[in-house]
Protein backbone atom coordinates (compact mmCIF):
# COMPACT_ATOMS: atom_id res chain seq x y z
CA UNK A 1 0.00 0.00 0.00
CA UNK A 2 1.33 3.41 -0.89
CA UNK A 3 1.90 5.58 2.12
CA UNK A 4 3.86 8.44 0.60
CA UNK A 5 3.02 12.03 0.73
CA UNK A 6 -0.28 12.97 -0.43
CA UNK A 7 0.14 16.03 -0.51
CA UNK A 8 -2.92 17.65 0.71
CA UNK A 9 -3.51 17.04 -2.77
CA UNK A 10 -1.05 19.76 -3.52
CA UNK A 11 1.50 17.22 -4.65
CA UNK A 12 4.40 19.14 -3.16
CA UNK A 13 7.31 16.92 -2.21
CA UNK A 14 10.39 18.19 -0.51
CA UNK A 15 13.76 16.64 -1.18
CA UNK A 16 16.75 16.61 1.14
CA UNK A 17 18.90 18.95 -0.96
CA UNK A 18 19.84 22.43 0.12
CA UNK A 19 21.43 25.42 -1.54
CA UNK A 20 24.18 23.20 -2.98
CA UNK A 21 21.73 21.54 -5.33
CA UNK A 22 20.55 24.93 -6.58
CA UNK A 23 24.11 26.11 -7.20
CA UNK A 24 25.02 22.88 -8.96
CA UNK A 25 22.00 23.28 -11.21
CA UNK A 26 23.02 26.83 -12.04
CA UNK A 27 26.57 25.75 -12.86
CA UNK A 28 25.18 23.12 -15.19
CA UNK A 29 23.14 25.81 -16.94
CA UNK A 30 26.26 27.94 -17.41
CA UNK A 31 28.19 24.97 -18.76
CA UNK A 32 25.46 24.12 -21.22
CA UNK A 33 25.34 27.73 -22.34
CA UNK A 34 29.11 27.84 -22.82
CA UNK A 35 29.13 24.65 -24.87
CA UNK A 36 26.27 25.85 -27.04
CA UNK A 37 28.01 29.16 -27.75
CA UNK A 38 31.59 27.96 -28.25
CA UNK A 39 32.79 27.87 -31.84
CA UNK A 40 34.22 24.60 -33.16
CA UNK A 41 35.82 26.28 -36.19
CA UNK A 42 39.56 25.91 -36.59
CA UNK A 43 41.43 29.24 -36.17
CA UNK A 44 42.79 28.77 -39.66
CA UNK A 45 39.38 28.42 -41.24
CA UNK A 46 37.84 31.57 -42.70
CA UNK A 47 34.73 32.71 -40.96
CA UNK A 48 31.91 34.62 -42.57
CA UNK A 49 30.85 36.13 -39.26
CA UNK A 50 32.75 37.73 -36.43
CA UNK A 51 34.65 35.35 -34.11
CA UNK A 52 32.39 36.07 -31.17
CA UNK A 53 28.83 37.25 -31.37
CA UNK A 54 27.96 40.05 -28.98
CA UNK A 55 25.60 39.07 -26.18
CA UNK A 56 22.00 39.74 -27.05
CA UNK A 57 19.79 41.31 -24.38
CA UNK A 58 18.07 37.95 -23.89
CA UNK A 59 21.35 36.08 -23.35
CA UNK A 60 22.64 38.75 -21.02
CA UNK A 61 19.49 38.53 -18.94
CA UNK A 62 19.83 34.75 -18.79
CA UNK A 63 23.43 34.93 -17.55
CA UNK A 64 22.60 37.55 -14.94
CA UNK A 65 19.74 35.40 -13.67
CA UNK A 66 21.95 32.31 -13.40
CA UNK A 67 24.70 34.07 -11.49
CA UNK A 68 22.19 35.81 -9.21
CA UNK A 69 20.74 32.39 -8.36
CA UNK A 70 24.23 31.10 -7.55
CA UNK A 71 24.94 34.00 -5.20
CA UNK A 72 21.57 34.31 -3.44
CA UNK A 73 21.46 34.07 0.35
CA UNK A 74 18.31 32.07 1.06
CA UNK A 75 18.57 32.38 4.84
CA UNK A 76 18.75 36.15 4.49
CA UNK A 77 15.70 36.07 2.21
CA UNK A 78 13.73 34.00 4.71
CA UNK A 79 14.61 36.37 7.54
CA UNK A 80 13.45 39.34 5.48
CA UNK A 81 10.12 37.64 4.68
CA UNK A 82 9.58 36.59 8.31
CA UNK A 83 10.41 40.08 9.62
CA UNK A 84 7.98 41.59 7.12
CA UNK A 85 5.24 39.24 8.28
CA UNK A 86 5.94 40.07 11.92
CA UNK A 87 5.49 43.76 11.13
CA UNK A 88 2.05 43.29 9.56
CA UNK A 89 0.85 40.35 11.63
CA UNK A 90 -2.23 42.11 13.01
CA UNK A 91 -2.90 44.36 10.04
CA UNK A 92 -6.09 43.77 8.06
CA UNK A 93 -5.59 46.31 5.28
CA UNK A 94 -6.02 44.98 1.77
CA UNK A 95 -2.44 45.86 0.91
CA UNK A 96 -1.00 44.05 3.92
CA UNK A 97 -3.21 41.01 3.37
CA UNK A 98 -1.84 40.73 -0.15
CA UNK A 99 1.66 41.14 1.26
CA UNK A 100 1.05 38.27 3.71
CA UNK A 101 -0.05 35.98 0.89
CA UNK A 102 2.97 36.93 -1.23
CA UNK A 103 5.52 36.42 1.55
CA UNK A 104 4.00 33.10 2.61
CA UNK A 105 4.25 31.83 -0.97
CA UNK A 106 7.90 32.91 -1.22
CA UNK A 107 8.68 31.18 2.08
CA UNK A 108 6.90 28.06 0.89
CA UNK A 109 9.18 27.83 -2.14
CA UNK A 110 12.28 28.36 0.00
CA UNK A 111 11.23 25.77 2.58
CA UNK A 112 11.02 22.97 0.02
CA UNK A 113 14.61 22.34 1.18
CA UNK A 114 14.88 20.59 4.56
CA UNK A 115 17.91 22.72 5.43
CA UNK A 116 15.91 25.88 4.83
CA UNK A 117 12.95 24.45 6.76
CA UNK A 118 15.17 24.01 9.80
CA UNK A 119 16.51 27.55 9.44
CA UNK A 120 12.91 28.74 9.14
CA UNK A 121 12.25 27.33 12.61
CA UNK A 122 15.41 28.94 14.05
CA UNK A 123 14.40 32.31 12.59
CA UNK A 124 11.04 32.21 14.40
CA UNK A 125 9.08 31.41 11.27
CA UNK A 126 7.04 28.63 12.87
CA UNK A 127 5.60 30.97 15.50
CA UNK A 128 4.72 33.55 12.85
CA UNK A 129 3.04 30.99 10.59
CA UNK A 130 1.03 29.58 13.49
CA UNK A 131 -0.18 33.08 14.36
CA UNK A 132 -1.27 33.58 10.75
CA UNK A 133 -3.42 30.44 10.95
CA UNK A 134 -5.84 32.65 12.91
CA UNK A 135 -5.79 35.48 10.35
CA UNK A 136 -9.20 36.84 9.27
CA UNK A 137 -8.37 36.03 5.64
CA UNK A 138 -8.88 32.43 4.53
CA UNK A 139 -6.32 33.05 1.77
CA UNK A 140 -3.72 33.79 4.43
CA UNK A 141 -4.80 30.94 6.71
CA UNK A 142 -4.50 28.18 4.15
CA UNK A 143 -1.14 29.45 2.94
CA UNK A 144 0.18 29.53 6.51
CA UNK A 145 -0.99 25.94 7.07
CA UNK A 146 0.54 24.85 3.78
CA UNK A 147 3.85 26.39 4.84
CA UNK A 148 3.76 24.68 8.25
CA UNK A 149 3.02 21.33 6.63
CA UNK A 150 5.97 21.73 4.29
CA UNK A 151 8.37 22.64 7.08
CA UNK A 152 7.52 19.62 9.25
CA UNK A 153 7.26 16.90 6.63
CA UNK A 154 9.97 14.26 7.14
CA UNK A 155 11.59 16.64 9.63
CA UNK A 156 11.58 15.32 13.24
CA UNK A 157 13.11 18.50 14.67
CA UNK A 158 10.40 20.71 13.22
CA UNK A 159 7.69 18.17 14.01
CA UNK A 160 8.69 18.21 17.67
CA UNK A 161 8.91 22.01 17.76
CA UNK A 162 5.45 22.47 16.27
CA UNK A 163 4.01 19.82 18.58
CA UNK A 164 5.51 21.59 21.61
CA UNK A 165 3.83 24.81 20.47
CA UNK A 166 0.40 23.19 20.43
CA UNK A 167 0.37 22.94 16.65
CA UNK A 168 -1.47 19.63 16.48
CA UNK A 169 -4.40 20.80 18.61
CA UNK A 170 -4.59 24.01 16.60
CA UNK A 171 -4.71 22.14 13.29
CA UNK A 172 -7.38 19.74 14.55
CA UNK A 173 -9.48 22.66 15.75
CA UNK A 174 -9.16 24.35 12.36
CA UNK A 175 -10.04 21.07 10.64
CA UNK A 176 -13.23 20.81 12.69
CA UNK A 177 -14.33 24.44 12.80
CA UNK A 178 -13.03 26.60 9.95
CA UNK A 179 -15.66 27.83 7.50
CA UNK A 180 -13.34 27.57 4.49
CA UNK A 181 -13.05 24.10 2.98
CA UNK A 182 -9.65 24.99 1.52
CA UNK A 183 -8.34 25.94 4.97
CA UNK A 184 -9.69 22.69 6.39
CA UNK A 185 -7.97 20.68 3.66
CA UNK A 186 -4.66 22.37 4.42
CA UNK A 187 -5.16 21.82 8.16
CA UNK A 188 -5.62 18.11 7.52
CA UNK A 189 -2.52 18.17 5.33
CA UNK A 190 -0.56 19.75 8.19
CA UNK A 191 -1.87 17.11 10.63
CA UNK A 192 -0.73 14.37 8.26
CA UNK A 193 2.77 15.82 7.88
CA UNK A 194 3.03 16.36 11.63
CA UNK A 195 2.05 12.89 12.82
CA UNK A 196 3.52 10.62 10.16
CA UNK A 197 6.49 8.66 11.53
CA UNK A 198 6.57 10.70 14.75
CA UNK A 199 5.66 8.72 17.87
CA UNK A 200 5.09 11.68 20.19
CA UNK A 201 2.79 13.37 17.69
CA UNK A 202 0.84 10.15 17.20
CA UNK A 203 0.35 9.81 20.95
CA UNK A 204 -0.80 13.42 21.04
CA UNK A 205 -3.24 12.63 18.22
CA UNK A 206 -4.88 9.97 20.39
CA UNK A 207 -4.97 12.25 23.45
CA UNK A 208 -6.59 15.02 21.41
CA UNK A 209 -9.24 12.64 20.04
CA UNK A 210 -7.82 13.24 16.59
CA UNK A 211 -9.35 10.09 15.15
CA UNK A 212 -12.79 11.58 15.77
CA UNK A 213 -11.71 14.60 13.73
CA UNK A 214 -10.66 12.27 10.91
CA UNK A 215 -14.03 10.52 11.08
CA UNK A 216 -15.87 13.84 10.88
CA UNK A 217 -13.76 14.77 7.87
CA UNK A 218 -14.72 11.50 6.16
CA UNK A 219 -18.37 12.18 6.95
CA UNK A 220 -18.21 15.69 5.47
CA UNK A 221 -19.42 16.59 1.99
CA UNK A 222 -15.95 17.79 0.90
CA UNK A 223 -14.39 15.15 -1.34
CA UNK A 224 -10.80 16.22 -0.69
CA UNK A 225 -11.34 15.96 3.05
CA UNK A 226 -12.93 12.53 2.65
CA UNK A 227 -10.04 11.21 0.57
CA UNK A 228 -7.25 12.64 2.67
CA UNK A 229 -8.76 11.71 6.02
CA UNK A 230 -9.37 8.12 4.88
CA UNK A 231 -5.87 7.90 3.44
CA UNK A 232 -4.27 9.18 6.64
CA UNK A 233 -6.32 6.81 8.82
CA UNK A 234 -5.39 3.82 6.67
CA UNK A 235 -1.71 4.80 6.53
CA UNK A 236 -1.49 5.24 10.30
CA UNK A 237 -3.15 1.89 10.93
CA UNK A 238 -0.79 0.01 8.67
CA UNK A 239 2.20 1.78 10.26
CA UNK A 240 1.09 1.42 13.88
CA UNK A 241 -0.98 -1.54 15.18
CA UNK A 242 -0.95 0.20 18.59
CA UNK A 243 -4.02 2.21 17.55
CA UNK A 244 -6.25 -0.87 17.31
CA UNK A 245 -7.46 -0.86 20.92
CA UNK A 246 -8.23 2.87 20.83
CA UNK A 247 -10.21 2.57 17.61
CA UNK A 248 -12.06 -0.52 18.81
CA UNK A 249 -13.18 1.36 21.92
CA UNK A 250 -14.39 4.19 19.68
CA UNK A 251 -16.53 1.83 17.64
CA UNK A 252 -14.50 2.77 14.57
CA UNK A 253 -15.28 -0.42 12.64
CA UNK A 254 -19.03 0.17 12.80
CA UNK A 255 -18.59 3.80 11.74
CA UNK A 256 -16.35 2.86 8.81
CA UNK A 257 -18.77 0.17 7.67
CA UNK A 258 -21.60 2.71 7.81
CA UNK A 259 -19.58 4.99 5.51
CA UNK A 260 -18.95 2.13 3.08
CA UNK A 261 -22.64 1.30 2.96
CA UNK A 262 -23.46 4.78 1.72
CA UNK A 263 -23.15 5.94 -1.86
CA UNK A 264 -19.99 4.48 -3.39
CA UNK A 265 -17.12 7.00 -3.52
CA UNK A 266 -13.49 6.91 -4.59
CA UNK A 267 -12.21 7.30 -1.04
CA UNK A 268 -13.87 4.02 -0.05
CA UNK A 269 -10.68 2.26 -1.17
CA UNK A 270 -8.86 3.72 1.85
CA UNK A 271 -11.81 3.09 4.16
CA UNK A 272 -11.91 -0.57 3.10
CA UNK A 273 -8.16 -0.78 3.69
CA UNK A 274 -8.59 0.57 7.22
CA UNK A 275 -11.39 -1.91 7.99
CA UNK A 276 -9.26 -4.78 6.69
CA UNK A 277 -6.40 -3.82 8.96
CA UNK A 278 -8.61 -3.48 12.04
CA UNK A 279 -10.52 -6.70 11.42
CA UNK A 280 -7.45 -8.81 10.62
CA UNK A 281 -5.40 -7.49 13.54
CA UNK A 282 -7.84 -7.20 16.47
CA UNK A 283 -10.37 -9.79 17.73
CA UNK A 284 -12.74 -7.17 19.07
CA UNK A 285 -12.80 -5.32 15.75
CA UNK A 286 -13.35 -8.62 13.97
CA UNK A 287 -16.34 -9.35 16.19
CA UNK A 288 -17.72 -5.89 15.43
CA UNK A 289 -17.55 -6.56 11.69
CA UNK A 290 -19.10 -10.03 12.09
CA UNK A 291 -22.16 -8.64 13.87
CA UNK A 292 -25.02 -9.84 11.64
CA UNK A 293 -27.00 -6.68 12.37
CA UNK A 294 -24.51 -4.76 10.22
CA UNK A 295 -25.10 -7.00 7.22
CA UNK A 296 -21.47 -6.48 6.24
CA UNK A 297 -20.97 -9.92 4.72
CA UNK A 298 -23.85 -9.47 2.28
CA UNK A 299 -22.60 -5.98 1.54
CA UNK A 300 -19.12 -7.32 0.72
CA UNK A 301 -20.50 -9.98 -1.58
CA UNK A 302 -22.41 -7.33 -3.50
CA UNK A 303 -19.44 -4.95 -3.55
CA UNK A 304 -17.16 -7.66 -4.97
CA UNK A 305 -19.67 -8.30 -7.79
CA UNK A 306 -19.97 -4.55 -8.40
CA UNK A 307 -16.22 -3.94 -8.64
CA UNK A 308 -15.14 -7.06 -10.52
CA UNK A 309 -13.71 -6.15 -13.91
CA UNK A 310 -13.34 -2.44 -13.11
CA UNK A 311 -9.66 -1.65 -13.28
CA UNK A 312 -9.96 1.67 -11.45
CA UNK A 313 -11.23 -0.15 -8.35
CA UNK A 314 -8.71 -3.00 -8.24
CA UNK A 315 -7.32 -2.06 -4.81
CA UNK A 316 -10.74 -1.78 -3.22
CA UNK A 317 -11.77 -5.07 -4.83
CA UNK A 318 -8.70 -6.76 -3.34
CA UNK A 319 -9.46 -5.45 0.16
CA UNK A 320 -13.11 -6.50 -0.19
CA UNK A 321 -12.17 -10.01 -1.26
CA UNK A 322 -9.76 -10.38 1.68
CA UNK A 323 -12.44 -9.24 4.12
CA UNK A 324 -14.93 -11.67 2.60
CA UNK A 325 -12.37 -14.47 2.98
CA UNK A 326 -12.10 -13.62 6.68
CA UNK A 327 -15.88 -13.90 7.01
CA UNK A 328 -15.84 -17.31 5.39
CA UNK A 329 -12.99 -18.46 7.61
CA UNK A 330 -14.29 -17.23 10.95
CA UNK A 331 -18.05 -17.17 10.41
CA UNK A 332 -19.41 -19.74 8.00
CA UNK A 333 -22.69 -18.56 9.41
CA UNK A 334 -23.17 -14.98 10.56
CA UNK A 335 -23.05 -14.67 14.30
CA UNK A 336 -19.75 -16.39 15.21
CA UNK A 337 -17.57 -14.44 17.60
CA UNK A 338 -13.95 -14.58 18.74
CA UNK A 339 -15.06 -16.90 21.55
CA UNK A 340 -16.21 -19.41 18.90
CA UNK A 341 -12.96 -19.27 16.96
Amino acid sequence: MATGREGDGSGRRRGGGGAGDSIQGSLNQVLQYAIANTSTDSPSQPREQEQREALTAEKKEFMEKVFAEMLRDEVKEMKEHIDTLKGILNSETEEDQEMKEERLELLLDLCESIDNAQDFLKLGGTDVAMSLCKDPSAEVRWRALDLLATTVQNNPTNQGAMLDRGGLKMCLQVLDEDQSYQVRVKALYAVSCLVREHDAAQEALVEADGFSSLMRAMQSDVEKLQIKAAFLLSALLWEQPKFNDTLHNMGMVQQLIHILQGEHRMFHEHVMSAVLHLVSGHDGCCDDALNPQLGFRTFLENRVKELTGKEEFMEELDYSQKLLALFRKFAPQDGATSADR
